[in-house]
């Protein structure tokens, strides 16, 4: 399979014959895993989105199984040129159309604006699927606004306040607002001291016990 010549461009005199810019070579390598995704009866009907940087695809959406994550990173790692791949593939269960689970998260669309809800603990070993569903949500819906509900969340580490951080700078960055609804006491007291409540669009003294 070779690499496609792309479009001539401004600039493309330039260069010497017979060789392409590194931007070149990472759009015809996306096209290329795009066309191996989409034909693969396997990973056809998912939402994957495929981005390449220097050579290294980089896989965001949402999969109805295992097997789909799975296929789509043989996929591209197949495709000739890549070097690497990155796979933040979300999992989902297909059968519960716009309410969909991942281990402690669902995910729940309405308009422009997804909604997180999650549960359990924000920490070492959980802080990085937050931050992936976020990324998948952003780069999948293109959304106005990504809301993280944590009401039934009980514990956020340092590890997920810095995971936080970077989902909200990541929805920055893509022009949409993160915001985080029912906080509840011993989280919320967690980002007051590390000086990052009002990050969040919250303000106000030392949160207390009603």
């Amino acid at each position: 399979m070779t690499i496609p010549w792309p479009t001539p461009d401004e600039g493309s005199a330039d260069r010497p014959a017979g060789t392409l810019r590194p931007a070149d070579i990472d759009r015809a390598l996306a096209d290329l895993i795009v066309d191996r995704l989409v034909r693969d009866e396997r990973t056809h009907e998912q939402d994957i989105t495929v981005d390449v940087q220097n050579r290294v695809a980089v896989l965001t959406g949402w999969v109805d199984s295992a097997e789909a994550a799975r296929s789509a990173g043989e996929l591209a790692w197949q495709t000739p040129g890549v070097v690497d791949v990155c796979d933040s593939l979300i999992w989902l269960d297909a059968n519960k159309g716009q309410e969909d689970q991942m281990g402690a998260i669902t995910k729940r669309q309405t308009g422009s604006t997804v909604r997180l809800e999650l549960r359990g603990e924000i920490d070492l070993a959980t802080a990085g699927e937050v931050r992936d569903a976020v990324i998948a949500a952003l780069a999948r819906y293109d959304p106005s606004t990504v809301v993280l509900d944590l009401q039934q969340v009980s514990f956020i580490d340092s590890i997920g306040i810095g995971e936080l951080v970077k989902c909200q700078r990541a929805a920055t960055a893509c022009g949409a607002t993160l915001t985080l609804e029912n906080l509840a006491l011993f989280p919320r007291r967690q980002l007051w001291a590390t000086g990052l409540l009002g990050l969040f669009g919250f303000t106000g003294a030392e949160p207390h016990a009603d």
